[in-house]
């Protein structure tokens, strides 16, 4: 068995719980904060950008990018740990934007690098990303 396989097995598996965390503890839409919000929706686009990246697996520049956006879209939760660890209790939004912005950049840096140009899926992954957010805090 390959490291992808094994990957997205391991992948389904924390799909699957991360619903069962959600349904089972969150009440309804209007019961959560925006950021439980957005971790519903990146959670799905998880899976969603995992299945296009297992679809799109003979095709590196697809795959790469989709494996990227599945990873770095639900990986608040990781920076809330990160903040208790390293008491970042006053700015931890400001810790947020960084953090995830600094991955952008990084990847956008990549694309440029690499192709000369702002890959389409790197920029839908981006806008995503804010669609996302603006929903989970006018909603």
């Amino acid at each position: 068995m390959k490291w992808g396989k094994i990957g997205f097995l391991i992948a389904i598996g924390v799909f699957l719980s991360t619903v069962y965390v959600f349904v089972a503890v969150f009440k309804g839409w209007d019961a959560m904060e925006p950021f439980v919000r957005a971790n519903r929706f990146f959670m799905l686009s998880f899976a969603v950008f995992l299945v296009l990246a297992y679809r799109y697996r003979k095709n590196k520049y697809y795959h790469k990018r989709f494996i990227f956006w599945a990873f770095a879209l639900p990986i608040e939760p990781i920076m809330g740990r990160l903040c208790d660890v390293f008491h970042i209790y006053d700015n931890w939004e400001l810790f947020y934007i960084l953090v995830w912005h600094a991955f952008f950049i990084s990847f956008f840096i990549y694309d440029w690098k690499i192709l000369k140009r702002i890959h389409i899926i790197s920029w839908f992954g981006l806008g995503w990303f804010y669609v996302a957010w603006a929903i989970c805090f006018v909603s």
